[in-house]
Formats: structure tokens, C-alpha cells, sequence
């Protein structure tokens, strides 16, 4: 559920601007799967939809005979009460809930993304933690919990910060604009793959200066002086395409040049796939 929470707050109209949105994932009782008396419906959890009609048409064509991936997942040995919830058979852009959801149907590129680049701030002892708060008797759970969701975690930063730009943290720091890369963060590749590199809009080469294995700043030169045209001259903008060496995509940076006593502005970003 997405609500328009105003900046105006209890001053102004509800639905005024400026504001922003703030999404909500309602009915979390079944996050970590669930279990049903029939164990051919609990086996297909999270692969097919209560109902799926898609499944349903495939095994009429097909006689059933194609082998469906919650035909191979067994339940963990001492772990049992958490069903068929694994790692092995994870795919995260084939993952179903119970039933249909536009949040999830209407998915796009740009959604998984975004929501990778939220994920990828969980750091493995943010994780363990959360499996900890269970409080299981058997603490022994606990670690499995922990284990199946950083394997779950890993497989989702490695499908959706690999395609579009995992830059992110952009900002302007003096005369050069900063980043830090959540793929290389994240570890998702071998750090030697990671290569950086800048350029404008216009094909000038730009000089990258790496702070750690995943942090940056590109210098970039003035093109406008100062007290030069008005604020709106289009000369001042600044193009800026940064790669990675594995994402598929780069990202692009728009500035507006204020000068060089002034700095530059970050105006927009983009991500093209």
C-alpha cells in the first residue's frame, strides 16, 4: 500500500505538496512461508499460486511431465518447522506469494532495483539479528533462519544489482561528484571485476579516484564561470556516465555548473537499462 504523506504535515490538506510516498507491505503472517495439511500445496509455496492457472495450462500441454522445481526441495533435517523455506530453490524474479499481488505482478527492472539497494544496507550481523529476535528454544534455529536468509539476500542483490547501475549515495563533494557502488559493496562479484570508469555526455574522459573497493569521486571540470549566464543558460549542465564494469547499465549523473566558486548542483539521475 502506497500513502502521499504532505510535507505540511497536521498544518495543511493531507494530499498537498510538496511530500513523498511511503510504501507499505501489509499481511507479513506468511513471509517466511506456510504450511498446509496437504504437503503438495506447502511444497509449492513461494514457486506456484494457490491457484495458478499458468502451472495448471502447462501440465495439461505437457502431461506433467516436466520436472518443477518444488518436486526437488526436501525440509532441512532438524529444522522442519520451516517447511520447505530453503535457499537452493530460490530464484528471486521467479519467487510467487499465495496469490496474485500487482506489487509484485506489475514488478518492473527499476522496482527490483530499488528495492535491492535497500536490501544490499543489511549487513550479515543485521540479519543474524534478525533471525536471533525469534527467541527459538533451540538456538540452533535460529542459525538455520539466519543462514537461509542471507543465501536468500545474496541471490537477490546478485539478479537485481547487476543489470541497472548499483551506484547510489551520489552527492557532490566539492569539485567532484561521490558515489559508493552497493554491488561491490555487497560482494555479489569478484572484487578484480570491478572497474571503473567516467566520462561527459560529450565522450571526455574523466578521472576516478577510489577511496575503497566500493567508493569514488570524479573530478569534473568547470565549463561555465562565474557570474557567466543566468541560472537557466542549458550550457550549464553537466552530463556525467559512470561504469562499473559489470552492472549492464551505467549510471548518469546530471549537474548544473554554478561556477567554480559555487560548485555544482545534482539536478537528476538515471539508471538505463
Amino acid at each position: 500500500m502506497d500513502s502521499w504523506l504532505a510535507d505540511a504535515g497536521k498544518k495543511g490538506p493531507p494530499d498537498s505538496s510538496p511530500g513523498y510516498v511511503r510504501h507499505y507491505y501489509l499481511d507479513t503472517s506468511d513471509s517466511l512461508g506456510s504450511e498446509w495439511d496437504w504437503d503438495g500445496i506447502s511444497r509449492r509455496m513461494s514457486h506456484s499460486y494457490l491457484l495458478d492457472w499458468g502451472d495448471i495450462g502447462l501440465d495439461f500441454i505437457t502431461l506433467g511431465i516436466p520436472t518443477r522445481p518444488w518436486e526437488r526441495t526436501e525440509r532441512a533435517k532438524g529444522h522442519e518447522k520451516f517447511g520447505y523455506f530453503d535457499i537452493a530453490t530460490f530464484v528471486p524474479e521467479d519467487w510467487k506469494n499465495e496469490y496474485p499481488n500487482p506489487a509484485f505482478s506489475r514488478m518492473t527492472e527499476r522496482d527490483g532495483a530499488w528495492m535491492a539497494r535497500i536490501l544490499s544496507r543489511l549487513s550479515p550481523d543485521l540479519v543474524r539479528a534478525l533471525a536471533a529476535a525469534g527467541q527459538f528454544s533451540d538456538p540452533s534455529n535460529a542459525t538455520y533462519l539466519g543462514e537461509v536468509l542471507e543465501g536468500r539476500l545474496d541471490k537477490i542483490l546478485d539478479r537485481y544489482l547487476t543489470r541497472l547501475s548499483p551506484i547510489a549515495d551520489v552527492r557532490v563533494d566539492g569539485g567532484a561528484l561521490c558515489g559508493t557502488d552497493l554491488a561491490a559493496r555487497s560482494g555479489v562479484r569478484d572484487p578484480a571485476l570491478f572497474r571503473f570508469r567516467a566520462q561527459t555526455r560529450d565522450g571526455l574522459p574523466l578521472p576516478v579516484a577510489m577511496s575503497d573497493a566500493s567508493s569514488f569521486c570524479v573530478a569534473i571540470p568547470h565549463r561555465a564561470p562565474d557570474g557567466g549566464p543566468a541560472d537557466d543558460d542549458a550550457s550549464r549542465y553537466v552530463g556525467v556516465a559512470i561504469e562499473d564494469g559489470v552492472a549492464r547499465g551505467p549510471l548518469l549523473a546530471y549537474l548544473y555548473d554554478l561556477g567554480p566558486s559555487r560548485g555544482f548542483r545534482l539536478v537528476g539521475l538515471e539508471r538505463p537499462q
